[in-house]
């Protein structure tokens, strides 16, 4: 993995008027806080602490370095290079070459104990133009904000400036400047459901109000175009930026990758809270600690960057969240790929769509209705309006199962016919129950999705086909798997033999592979054969299990 070039940084530490000499500031009277009301946290007056300020350029002279550095990114391998695009490598089109990268300090809410200190870090395009729309950028939950990830934002949507903030505090130790949180305490993140009589008492509201007082700060720099405010989130972080732009009407654009709501029904990760005791503060969860719920009073157009088999944030409550919205919501969906990890590669068009909403530049592609196959027909087809031809169609087609971590989709390529575009299902597998959808990417790298579409039919149960006919896609190959997203991580790829060559990505590590092809059920354990398990290796020894596992 490749690292960020070094900036040449000034440090320097100081606090506005208005602090002690011990940096505490008295305290206003307490409030009872118990709605999104900014009154009480804007009663505490802006303090600032600069870190560290350097300069970077816009386009780095080596490649892949955007924001996977350390613990800022989640998962998945090196993304695409703008600098491919000449006009966006010289910087003429926006007017400037160089970016300034600023790591600070801010305070916002706090208690007895003085402020919160939050800590943001900026990457502001230098230059005579501006001021620049402004790109709020909020770290997954196993990470932290840093100028790194501030910079890489800001080199993926060239035009704007952003503002990586720091939630996870000093709750998630890292040898680096993160946020000291006096209002939420450990108490408070272990907790369960403590809803009563404060149904905001839960970290995310504190998180919220944090971002909601990053954003009354950046209004205050002249760099800065307060009518063009955008967020992007990542993982946990994209729950972020769904309940600010729900309770703040300053956001007016969403890009999130690997996040969604719609926990309710749902059993991934992020439906946890709907097991915690006691139960009977449940709905008063689901009513306020939900993103879903801010959804209807969003007015910001969303953008969701997702993963058909994402362990924390399920497909099916994805589209649900998606739905949601009044603008209408956009979203590319990678097949086979669980939270950033694994499936084929997609473009990224976090840049493309912020400009789309905030420059009014080319929109993305659109789908028409999808016609499903009558009869036996294996054929789904549909039409796509683009401003830009078209590099690639693909269709997502999954029979079967509906837990959504547990399904293998096929990615099959489309023809294009008297402008429709159309792909068939395999062979020997018409007539079976599932869903499918579309997906396009135009010359630019404006990649989305269409709707996810259920197709009625017979129960994958009782049609089980296997040998040449298996779910288990073997064309797939190296797509057709995933790592471990935190420990025991590899790389896969496929040979020219067509197996599936799988390596730790640390020299002597383990390495643990996924892939979901096709769920067995129990009741038909003793009748279905055709698994095979080949393990090769180096003069090394090796262990290997199959497990036949039940989603619940």
């Amino acid at each position: 993995m490749k690292t960020l070039r070094p900036f040449l940084f000034v440090a320097a530490t100081f606090w506005l008027p208005g602090l002690s000499e011990a940096g505490v500031h008295p305290h206003p009277a307490p409030v009872d806080d118990t709605t999104w009301n900014l009154d009480s946290w804007r009663q505490w007056p802006f303090a600032y602490e600069l870190v560290s300020r350097g300069s970077a350029p816009l386009v780095p002279e080596d490649s892949g370095d955007w924001v996977r550095t350390g613990d800022s990114w989640v998962a998945g391998r090196d993304e695409p290079d703008l600098a491919e695009d000449p006009e966006i490598k010289s910087g003429v089109p926006f007017g400037y070459a160089e970016l300034e990268v600023t790591e600070f300090f801010i305070t916002g809410g706090g208690n007895e104990h003085g402020p919160n200190r939050i800590f943001c870090a900026s990457a502001v395009p230098k230059g005579p133009v501006g001021p620049f729309p402004v790109l709020f950028v909020f770290h997954g939950g196993g990470g932290h904000a840093s100028g790194a990830l501030a910079l890489g934002v800001a080199r993926r949507n060239p035009g704007f400036a952003t503002v990586a903030v720091d939630y996870n505090g000093q709750f998630r130790p890292v040898d680096a400047p993160v946020t000291r949180w006096v209002t939420v305490t450990e108490t408070l993140r272990e907790s369960r459901h403590d809803l009563i009589p404060n149904p905001l008492n839960f970290p995310m509201y504190h998180y919220t109000q944090a971002a909601r007082r990053a954003l009354d700060w950046v209004e205050q720099q002249t760099w800065a175009d307060a009518s063009r405010f955008g967020a992007v989130g990542i993982s946990y972080g994209g729950w972020l930026s769904f309940f600010l732009a729900g309770v703040d009407a300053r956001i007016s654009s969403i890009y999130t990758t690997v996040s969604s709501a719609g926990t309710d029904g749902m059993r991934g990760r992020a439906s946890q809270p709907l097991d915690w005791a006691p139960g009977d503060q449940v709905p008063i969860w689901k009513r306020n600690a939900d993103p879903i719920q801010y959804a209807a009073q969003s007015r910001a157009r969303v953008f969701l960057n997702l993963s058909t088999n994402d362990r924390f944030f399920w497909l099916d409550g994805a589209a649900l969240h998606r739905d949601m919205f009044p603008e209408a919501a956009e979203w590319v969906v990678t097949p086979n790929k669980d939270h950033g990890n694994g499936g084929p590669d997609l473009p990224n068009p976090i840049g493309l769509w912020h400009r789309a909403v905030h420059m009014d530049s080319v929109p993305f592609p659109s789908f028409h209705e999808i016609s499903l196959p009558q009869g036996d027909n294996r054929l789904f087809s549909t039409s796509i309006s683009a401003d830009r031809p078209l590099k690639s169609v693909h269709l997502a087609w999954s029979p079967g199962n509906e837990v959504s971590p547990a399904r293998y989709w096929r990615w099959i390529e489309c023809i294009e016919r008297a402008g429709a575009w159309s792909a068939a299902i395999p062979s020997g597998f018409s007539g079976l129950e599932g869903h499918v959808y579309f997906a396009a990417v135009d010359v630019d790298g404006r990649a989305v999705s269409s709707d996810l579409v259920r197709f009625p039919g017979r129960p994958i149960q009782t049609a089980l086909i296997w040998g040449d006919g298996c779910l288990w896609d073997l064309e797939s190959g190296a797509a057709a798997w995933r790592s471990d997203l935190a420990f025991d991580k590899c790389r896969f790829e496929t040979t020219s033999e067509g197996a599936v060559l799988i390596q730790p990505i640390q020299a002597g590590a383990k390495a643990v592979g996924f892939t979901n092809s096709f769920v067995l059920p129990a009741t038909e354990l003793k009748e279905q054969k055709g698994i095979r398990l080949e393990v090769d290796g180096n003069g090394t020894t090796f262990q290997a299990r199959v497990i036949l596992a039940r989603d619940v």
